[in-house]
């Protein structure tokens, strides 16, 4: 039961069953309307000749809520090569029946960018995946189009659109007023992986405080409280483990609410400020998100 412990800090939307998606999409393309939905995927060019990318080309072409694509290519990537890449993504559309847009990491004029940062004593760091997601989110906040932006990965072997529904669903649908999420999938091994703070550590606390009482000093040597206010409410997601393949950071944010939403919107009161969902569970509820 630890995985389905709610901590207080963290809401877990798990994936107990198969999720209803085409009721996810079409709620989707409602919510898209007042917030519409960005999607940023980090790839290096080797990754067209895998089978992941081929596959999530696939799946997005049939995804019917997005605003934008943003597709960051990095690594060493020609004009030969930038234009290999736009082919194989030129299938996906938005909601406009816009196509997706690749940034050219290698290409000149946004050399010329960083170089001009760099300048001005802005320096973005060296090439990879990081700086390849802040340059696309920065194309995304200066066209003004999306205030929901997701991102991940473009090494998942067994990708679906179900994850993407799943992941920006808590920040798209204004009703559940989560302001960010992040996807964490399932480690379903011999070893603990990621695990020992949830099944070891946090336990241990929890049963040092009913035992010495909830003054006691935490492990940073000040005494432990519980935070009883938040005004941001945050969602995370379990994902796939990707048979093979590793899904690094899927995530989706909420940019700044309009006037409406904010008039609206009450300021959170309980200890649960961030949200995770998960994708790899055995219990299966009716109406799962």
């Amino acid at each position: 039961m630890a995985d389905f412990h709610q901590t207080g800090v963290i809401t877990s939307l798990h994936r107990l069953g198969k999720p209803d998606l085409p009721r996810l999409e079409r709620e989707l393309m409602h919510y898209a309307e007042e917030r519409p939905i960005a999607l940023v995927l980090p790839s290096l060019y080797s990754e067209i000749h895998g089978p992941a990318l081929k596959r999530i080309v696939e799946e997005l072409i049939q995804v019917p809520y997005l605003t934008q694509c943003v597709l960051s290519l990095s690594g060493p990537a020609g004009p030969a090569e930038y234009r290999k890449f736009r082919e194989l993504v030129e299938p996906i559309r938005s909601m406009d029946d816009e196509p997706a847009t690749v940034i050219w990491n290698q290409g000149p004029r946004i050399q010329a960018l960083i170089q001009r940062l760099r300048d001005e004593g802005l320096d973005p760091g060296s090439e990879g995946k990081g700086r390849a997601n802040w340059l696309a989110y920065g194309y995304v906040l200066a066209t003004h189009r999306a205030r929901v932006v997701a991102t991940h990965d473009c090494d998942i072997l067994d990708y679906d659109r179900d994850l993407l529904a799943r992941l920006v669903f808590p920040t798209a649908n204004p009703n559940m007023s989560y302001e960010f999420a992040k996807g964490y999938y399932s480690r379903v091994s011999d070893r603990m992986h990621g695990r020992v703070t949830r099944l070891f550590m946090t336990p241990l606390i929890r049963a040092m405080k009913s035992v010495l009482g909830r003054a006691a000093p935490d492990i940073r040597g000040r005494a432990s409280k519980h935070s009883s206010s938040g005004s941001v409410t945050r969602a995370s997601i379990p994902a796939a483990k990707a048979r093979g393949a590793r899904i690094g950071s899927p995530m989706a944010m909420s940019l700044r609410p309009t006037e409406r939403e904010s008039s609206r919107r009450t300021t959170a009161t309980s200890s649960t400020t961030t949200a995770t969902f998960s994708r790899g569970s055995s219990f299966r509820p009716r109406t799962p998100i």
